[in-house]
């Protein structure tokens, strides 16, 4: 059919351009491919490996999201706020990406990448409380303590917290070696 043949000369035509190493256009192809055809995989896993090009890194996230998150494939969406992250120019921006992908991870049934993506966060932006408060559940919720070994130490070694920070994290982390992680001497 002319509709199968449009999809199929637009993926050729993307396939060309990222041979010929214009990004921008073999993109913007493959955008094209994903609005006429949004459940062709061709153009969203070649979209995918584009990923890894900062160039085109965050409009290749923006035009899969709406993809993954029509597939409820928030796993794929949490990748894609963890590629925003890594891209972020300030410190709250990249920790917000990383709250939503935590809530994308435990969404995606994944607990222990959702404590991960929110361990990142608050040694980014230690002074956040929601991102505190949502790393305990999270914890909590999929049994992932030992996953915050140490980050006590490498969020109040930085020298950059008030001493009264520096203390409410100690004492949250003492809580978690005493209580969650059966290791009182740690705490």
């Amino acid at each position: 059919t002319l509709f199968r043949s449009r999809v199929a000369l637009l993926l050729r035509l993307g396939t060309l351009f990222r041979s010929l190493g214009d990004l921008p256009n073999g993109v913007a192809a493959y955008e094209r491919v994903v609005g006429i055809a949004p459940t062709d995989a061709s153009a969203a896993t070649a979209l995918g490996e584009m990923l890894t090009e900062p160039s085109v890194a965050l409009s290749v996230a923006d035009i899969l999201e709406p993809v993954y998150r029509a597939a409820s494939q928030h796993g794929r969406v949490a990748q894609l706020y963890e590629v925003r992250e890594r891209m972020g120019d300030d410190d709250s921006d990249r920790a917000r990406h990383l709250v939503t992908a935590a809530d994308l991870w435990e969404r995606a049934g994944e607990g222990v990448k959702a404590v991960q993506s929110l361990r990142r966060a608050v040694a980014l932006v230690p002074t956040d409380d929601v991102a505190w408060g949502e790393l305990d559940r999270v914890a909590q919720t999929h049994g992932a303590f030992g996953e915050l070994r140490g980050l006590a130490e490498e969020v109040t070694e930085s020298g950059r917290l008030d001493a009264s920070l520096v203390a409410e994290i100690n004492l949250r982390a003492a809580r978690w070696y005493a209580d969650r992680l059966g290791d009182p001497a740690a705490a």
